[in-house]
């Protein structure tokens, strides 16, 4: 979040607390080192107990049961760790996809202003904070539990207070807010409320590919490499090359295999992706499959064909995978919020704007001239006031 050269980066490691990489330090700070012996504690000695908020509404209360692991909704109060009990792979698990995960965040991040005096010094300071649990609560519990309406009420607490944590160091600090996706409920929720939802389960989609490949070309070798999920299909090269196939041929034949099954809602070779620009004009409500699918089509990295399934689509089986996810092209899992703070006048924006353009619209704010960077610039139109920001 930081970009390429940031003076430190942290993050939640269990039991052990925050940490970082020696790519930027050789250790830890003094004040981290201080933080994570208090938290330490409190995991050994306190009881974290999950209690619903008194003014959060109640959401659903159901049961779905997969193999090997049953998912309870608005089973609250949840024990997230009592004093005592091991903490072990399991107590982070735990830890990660509860609120408290977001409340140490937030008193990392207070004691990192505090130790590192931002916003004191004669050039801006860039602090950057995710808040991870409402993620962690989407893929475990759904997007519609009591779960996730208590997490969402907390984490509206836990911003106020990050915010009032900066504006009592510098009240001329500028503030962005935006997330990084959305995210899709529980399929089997959603099928319940009559959304056309189920899950594509991985193993069986490629077993069934496979085996049309397999007697499409008549070959007995494997053409495919492993892939977690169905949207994203691999060549094995090495396959193609023993067995003489044409890539494009062998693309083409996964191509017409997925665009018959009438759950796939658009399929793409790398090479369509790479010839397509990201960054098509128009509203984000009439843009193509291609031109999403492009925007999260890495060269080298993403698959020789990216699909589309419909909408309400999930995938993956618990406990293997995570009941709920994202990912989709779709509305719900791509639209997010972008607000800006500071000394701009205020105002809603309808014009289409994307997350990539919030680095180059600080930048030019801030006077800078980055390099090349993916998004553009906004006019966040004129500003309340002159004061210096830190």
């Amino acid at each position: 979040m930081a970009g390429r050269k940031p003076t430190a980066a942290y993050w939640f490691a269990g039991a052990a607390g925050f940490t970082s990489s020696t790519i930027y330090a050789d250790r830890l700070p003094a004040w981290l080192v201080r933080f994570d012996a208090g938290l330490k504690e409190r995991f050994a000695t306190r009881s974290w107990l999950w209690a619903k908020e008194p003014t959060t509404p109640e959401g659903r209360v159901a049961t779905w049961t997969f193999p090997g692991q049953v998912i309870r909704n608005g089973a609250l109060p949840r024990l997230i760790q009592g004093a005592g009990m091991p903490l072990d792979r399991t107590f982070e698990a735990r830890f990660r996809r509860s609120p408290f995960l977001d409340d140490v965040t937030l008193e990392a991040a207070e004691a990192l202003m505090e130790a590192e005096q931002l916003g004191r010094g004669p050039a801006p300071d860039l602090l950057s904070v995710s808040f991870s649990a409402t993620d962690y609560i989407g893929h475990a519990y759904g997007t519609l539990g009591t779960e996730m309406r208590d997490q969402i009420h907390r984490l509206d607490r836990t911003l106020g207070r990050l915010l009032e944590a900066i504006r009592r160091r510098d009240p001329g600090a500028w503030v962005v807010l935006s997330a990084d996706h959305g995210g899709m409920d529980l399929p089997e929720a959603l099928a319940e409320n009559g959304f056309p939802a189920r899950r594509v389960v991985a193993g069986p989609f490629f077993q069934e590919l496979r085996a049309h490949l397999k007697a499409a070309f008549k070959v007995e070798a494997d053409l495919l490499l492993e892939s977690p999920e169905p949207t994203t299909i691999y060549l094995r090269d090495a396959a193609l090359l023993a067995a003489k196939l044409d890539r494009r041929t062998v693309q083409g034949a996964i191509l017409a295999w997925l665009k018959a099954r009438p759950d796939v809602a658009g399929a793409f070779t790398a090479e369509e992706l790479a010839a397509t620009d990201p960054a098509a004009a128009g509203s984000p409500r009439d843009t193509s499959l291609r031109v999403l699918l492009r925007r999260s089509f890495h060269a080298g990295r993403s698959g020789d064909i990216l699909a589309a399934f419909q909408p309400w689509m999930g995938f993956g089986t618990p406990p293997t995978d995570y009941p709920a996810g994202h990912g989709s092209p779709y509305d719900y899992d791509r639209r997010v919020p972008l607000i800006f703070w500071g000394p701009w006048k205020p105002g809603l924006r309808p014009e289409p704007v994307r997350t990539v353009d919030l680095a180059p619209t600080l930048a030019r704010e801030l006077g800078l001239r980055p390099g090349p960077v993916d998004g553009k610039a906004l006019d966040l139109a004129g500003k309340t006031s002159t004061k210096d920001t830190k």
